[in-house]
């Protein structure tokens, strides 16, 4: 980055309004072509201008204007300066050859692997520190909020007074520090613009307190009109461009985040379309001003029309308690731009023993089609925990398989064969939303068609077209149980019915309550051995939740997921035992020929056992694992032909 300043006396007007003052700066290039540039109000009379050069050589300033007119700066920092060698591989964009990836500038893959830190955390991490720790752990992503409550919101500190259409320079700088720290450990950042409880009288509501509510001497009557305001807008816009001004120079910007889960917005309860022309409108505003050309996106539940058509990638939101159903979610869809999960934990407030949860979730997560891995949510738990070393593995093992490079793979197969069966526990991967299926397979691998997107809620009277009930398709062996872990029902009550072949076998009601309440219940069902059908339903008035679903003992005691082609394929291994297993590894539809095996210690973060197997006509290869404890990994690929 190469910074100018210089200085403008006496500037009428508001200088963090670009409505008041549009000062650019034109840097003439050595290609003889103009960039013009942002500039940004720095105090007093002081002006700067940051520039990310692309080229080699000689750059000029060409002129500095104040809304459209030149004017005569004082004291300009330089007036010219030369490039040797530009640094770095640039700005993360979409990929043009395949729209569901990400490269950087110099054509290199970009695979988004790291987790959130939104906010200083309680005097436990500050941001700076966690991105120090992440960038030590290899991670290259991560997502921090601007927030009053934090001291990073431009134009609302907590406890400080800023007059309506003023920014805080102590934020900027504030934030200065912040762009510097992603830089020096070389992680890219969702700098998330705004967040959903300023403009919610409901959830994680912080209305009662935001300045421009008309109550505290704001202009705003109610939090929805923040999305229909032409006084909101016109301010949004202009701090989104004082924004663009001071930081959009750094490629460590991933991309602008316009808003954090808009679904909890009472606009997008009581009239989502405001929500996405509000979202159309800001990301065109902000490409036209962003000379840099950031990414644009947004984040949400599983609502995307809520954010328009005018974002580069989708970012979901899931917090449900299965990792591998949540890692799953995406797979087998057609989006038509990049897609990955950008917040990620079980349903409820993070616990230190949700460790587990943490890696079994990255890690499955790697072995999805999404384009990064799901970004865990509970950065405080990260640190507290020391839990950075588990990241040191993963990213350790998609730079040593060239993960991040290969194209076109998809999610495959994978059955682990163990000599004995065990329980096979799977949950939801879904929220309130609409079921895409009611008919689920289950294999003795647990490798379920559209588990991702299997509902949390089991919909009553009220809303039984979304989720009206789930068959499961089992073959027990030998007698086993199903059984259905309940975790919260409505106020409206519900009234579950467990069918076996057709049949009522198993019944629990809960009563109407005067709120929804938490319900931690077990139903269960004993199941003769052979094929069976084996039905979940609610047929009470209002919804109930569930965490899991147990068939014991059916499963195989490794389970495994991964993606791949026909020549190659990644695979993450669990153990689903309290003791080490050893089993098979059996892949299918793989080219014939010689392939390496290659295990990797995702303890140690090392590789492991590596092993010679051929492939036949029927393009099932076997491999035999080592002795897995918690987890392991797996790279397979075909041998060159000599």
């Amino acid at each position: 980055m190469v910074e100018i300043r210089f200085h403008l006396p006496d500037v009428p007007g508001n200088p963090f309004d670009y409505s008041d003052n549009d000062v650019i700066a034109t840097i003439r290039q050595p290609d003889g072509k103009e960039a013009p540039l942002p500039a940004f109000f720095d105090g007093g009379s002081t002006w700067r201008v940051r520039f990310t050069p692309s080229q080699t050589g000689e750059h000029k300033v060409a002129g500095i204007t104040r809304n459209g007119q030149p004017v005569q700066p004082q004291r300009l920092s330089r007036s010219a300066f030369t490039v040797k060698e530009p640094r770095g591989p640039g700005f993360v964009r979409r990929d043009p050859n395949d729209h569901a990836r990400f490269i950087t500038d110099d054509g290199k893959a970009y695979y988004p692997i790291g987790h959130n830190t939104a906010w200083d955390a309680d005097g436990l991490v500050t941001v700076e520190s966690a991105l120090n720790r992440m960038g030590e752990a290899g991670e290259n992503w991560s997502r921090i909020w601007m927030c009053h409550w934090d001291g990073k919101n431009l134009d609302w500190v907590q406890e400080k007074k800023i007059p309506l259409g003023r920014l805080s320079l102590e934020v900027a700088r504030r934030w200065d520090s912040v762009v510097r720290a992603a830089e020096r450990n070389d992680i890219r950042f969702q700098m998330v613009l705004q967040h959903h409880g300023p403009y919610s009288a409901e959830t994680d509501s912080n209305w009662l307190e935001h300045p421009w509510n008309k109550a505290n001497g704001g202009f705003l009557a109610k939090p929805e009109e923040f999305f229909t305001s032409e006084r909101a807008i016109a301010l949004t816009k202009a701090k989104f461009r004082y924004i663009i001004a001071r930081w959009g120079y750094s490629p460590s910007i991933m991309a602008w985040e316009l808003f954090n889960e808009v679904q909890w917005t009472n606009a997008a309860r009581l009239n989502p379309k405001t929500t996405a022309r509000w979202h159309d409108e800001m990301a065109d505003f902000v490409r036209k001003q962003d000379p840099y050309r950031h990414l644009v996106t947004s984040s949400m539940g599983v609502y995307p029309e809520l954010l328009g058509d005018r974002l580069d990638y989708w970012q979901p939101h899931i917090y449900t308690a299965d990792p591998i159903s949540i890692a799953s979610r995406l797979n087998g869809q057609k989006f038509d731009r990049p897609v990955f999960l950008g917040e990620v934990g079980p349903k409820g407030r993070f616990q230190a023993d949700d460790a587990s949860f943490m890696r079994d979730v990255l890690w499955a997560s790697l072995m999805s089609e999404a384009a990064g891995a799901a970004q865990n949510w509970a950065w405080p738990v990260v640190h507290a925990q020391k839990l950075y070393g588990m990241y040191r593995s993963a990213t350790g093992f998609v730079s040593w398989c060239g993960l991040a490079e290969k194209r076109g793979l998809k999610s495959i197969t994978v059955e682990v064969e163990t000599s004995e069966r065990g329980p096979l526990t799977f949950g939801p991967g879904g929220e309130w939303e609409a079921a895409k299926e009611t008919a689920y397979a289950v294999p003795p691998s647990g490798n379920m068609a559209a588990r991702g997107w299997l509902p949390r809620y089991l919909q009553g009277d009220g809303n039984r077209h979304l989720f009206p009930y789930a068959d499961f398709d089992v073959t027990f062996d030998q007698p086993g149980t199903f059984s259905l872990r309940i975790a919260e029902v409505s106020a409206a009550g519900a009234r579950v019915v467990i069918s076996l072949d057709g049949k009522p076998a198993a019944v629990r009601s809960f009563p109407r309550s005067a709120e929804d309440r938490k319900e931690e219940a077990t139903i269960d069902l004993p199941v003769p051995a052979g094929q069976h059908v084996i039905r979940m339903e609610n047929t009470g008035g209002g919804w109930l939740t569930y965490r899991s679903v147990t068939l014991n003992p059916y499963g195989y005691r490794l389970g495994a997921v991964g993606k791949g082609s026909r020549d190659y394929a990644v695979c993450w291994v669990h153990n689903r035992a309290d003791s080490a297993e050893e089993g098979t590894l059996i892949l299918h539809d793989m080219e014939p020929g010689r392939y390496r095996v290659r295990w990797w210690d995702t303890r140690d973060g090392k590789p492991g056992r590596e092993d010679s197997v051929t492939v036949g006509a029927d393009g099932i290869l076997k491999a035999q694992t080592p002795s897995i404890g918690k987890d392991a990994a797996v790279w397979v690929a075909r041998e060159a032909k000599p």
